[in-house]
């Protein structure tokens, strides 16, 4: 490896995010270079921190892979042992094969990491070691986004039967595609499964996924689930995942209400997630009598008001004390593709109308007859509203700042335009969805899409329309993995009042 002489330039991204980088090409292939929490001012500092981590790394290259390898495998070890799908099977020798470049090398005062790049299963992930200020190893680490993916070529098994689904989701667990196994059950085949699900010994909450899957997608049977799956789920006291419950009918409720007014608190959350989410008049009445003083003492401990549970499960109760579904049964989903293939309903293009925080160009999104558009920048820290007025979209004067935003106004400030980083497009797809197919954020499939159930990484937040003070529904969501970043843009509307909202979660 050569000798460099370094010229990090520091870096402003906005929102608070600076660092020093700089890139070279060395035997061919790109090397990123970074320096992490020093001030601009600090460039001599940065340039030697990273000529240190630089100059260790080239004297003790063979050194490292072999620390690296040896502790990718111990790490590999452990993970068979938990279970973990996937894992290589690769010895400590064969890793060490595959480190062959390297990607990139982090560095701040105290410690440096240097990443490479690693090939498994048809894919690569970044691999990493990192080193003390005194040069000592410290620890290895892979990033693999919760876990490795299913072999490139796998062979998909022909699942022709409810036996067949259970013992490949069982051994292989979630992944892309095998939803629709599950929505392809006929009625029988659903019955079958429940007795598998009812019938195996092992420990409920590591096969709970089963459960959550024939929820979301399992309709052959009709709109309610056999109860004989809820009976099984109360009497071992499973309360989650609530979006199981989304299938369950009153009876099930009342049984739920009765296992929360004996519980001493420590439930009393999941609980009313699964409550919720059986929007019925029993849980309704429920939430609302919970919500009233004096509050039953197991409300006491809660953040929020048990009504306010009811937005979990994307419903409100209005000023006549009915229930208003906060979502529609319309749906239109998506799929990434190339950025010249993407659709004019999703057009992801910068509008003329800007957001007057950072005074960038607003996102069209969505452009069907509710044109949904926002900040994509100031949506991550807020709720962004706009005013649709015919086919115009204008900033919502009623926009006010947050006290996060208040306070740190940096985090407004941005040099370019967001769309301009996206690799990829997306399209609408002609797949037929039930409301419930984007519920929970563990079920592998698309997210994007028009109508439906959002995807709550966390908890949704419902915005109460600005003009109105009505709670908002939601229209829409973007899911970012299509389009190579991270995180999630929900889309709200008041179509009374012509206002559309939008905000952002992520892990």
């Amino acid at each position: 490896m050569k000798k460099i002489k370094f010229d990090l330039q520091f870096i402003d991204e906005g929102y608070g995010i600076t660092y020093f980088s700089q890139s070279i090409i060395i035997d061919g292939k790109k090397v990123e270079f970074i320096v992490e929490d020093l001030k601009k001012s600090n460039a001599e500092l940065a340039n030697e921190l990273i000529t240190k981590a630089w100059d260790f790394t080239c004297r003790n290259f063979e050194d490292i892979k072999t620390y690296l390898a040896q502790g990718l495998y111990s790490s590999f070890n452990k993970m068979r042992l938990e279970g973990k799908k996937y894992v290589p099977s690769e010895n400590s020798d064969a890793i060490r094969q595959l480190l062959t470049g390297i990607k990139r090398i982090t560095a701040d005062r105290n410690e440096f990491g240097i990443t490479f790049p690693i090939p498994f299963n048809g894919y690569t992930y970044d691999a990493y070691i990192y080193v003390n200020k005194n040069f000592k190893y410290k620890n290895t680490d892979i990033l693999t986004m919760g876990g490795f993916k299913a072999p490139k070529n796998q062979l998909r098994p022909d699942l022709k039967n409810a036996t067949d689904l259970y013992d490949y989701h069982i051994k292989h667990g979630d992944e892309k595609g095998l939803y629709k196994h599950y929505a392809a059950l006929s009625a029988k085949e659903i019955n079958a499964f429940i007795d598998l699900f009812t019938a195996d010994k092992k420990k409920a909450d590591d096969r709970i996924n089963l459960a959550l899957y024939l929820a979301l997608y399992s309709y052959s049977c009709g709109e309610k689930l056999p109860i004989k799956l809820y009976d099984y789920l109360l009497k071992n006291e499973i309360y989650y995942y609530g979006e199981i419950y989304l299938r369950a009918d009153e009876f099930v409720t009342n049984k739920l209400i009765a296992a929360l007014e004996k519980d001493d608190g420590s439930k009393a959350n999941h609980l009313l997630c699964a409550i919720s989410a059986i929007s019925c008049e029993a849980s309704k009445n429920f939430l609302l009598q919970s919500s009233r003083e004096p509050l039953p003492k197991w409300a006491k401990k809660l953040h929020i008001l048990p009504i306010q549970y009811s937005h979990v499960s994307h419903w409100c109760v209005d000023e006549n004390e009915n229930i208003t579904k906060l979502y529609s049964d319309e749906i239109t989903a998506f799929e990434q593709c190339k950025k010249n293939q993407a659709s004019p309903l999703s057009p992801l293009e910068p509008l003329g109308e800007t957001c007057a925080y950072c005074h960038q160009p607003l996102t069209l999104v969505f452009n069907g007859k509710i044109k949904l558009a926002t900040c994509l920048y100031c949506s991550c820290y807020e709720n962004i509203f706009v005013k649709q007025d015919g086919d115009k979209v204008r900033w919502h004067k009623k926009n006010e700042p947050y006290d996060f935003l208040k306070k740190n106004p940096e985090y407004m400030k941005n040099d370019e335009e967001i769309t301009k980083s996206f690799e990829f497009g997306i399209k609408p797809t002609k797949e037929k969805r039930k409301p419930t197919y984007t519920a929970h954020e563990f079920a592998e499939i698309s997210r994007t899409q028009i109508g439906g159930m959002p995807t709550a990484i966390n908890d949704v937040n419902y915005p109460e329309c600005p003009d109105c003070g009505k709670t908002m529904k939601f229209a829409a969501q973007l899911d970012m993995e299509d389009l190579e970043e991270e995180g999630i843009y929900y889309f709200f509307t008041c179509e009374k009042c012509g206002v559309h909202a939008a905000n952002h979660d992520q892990t």
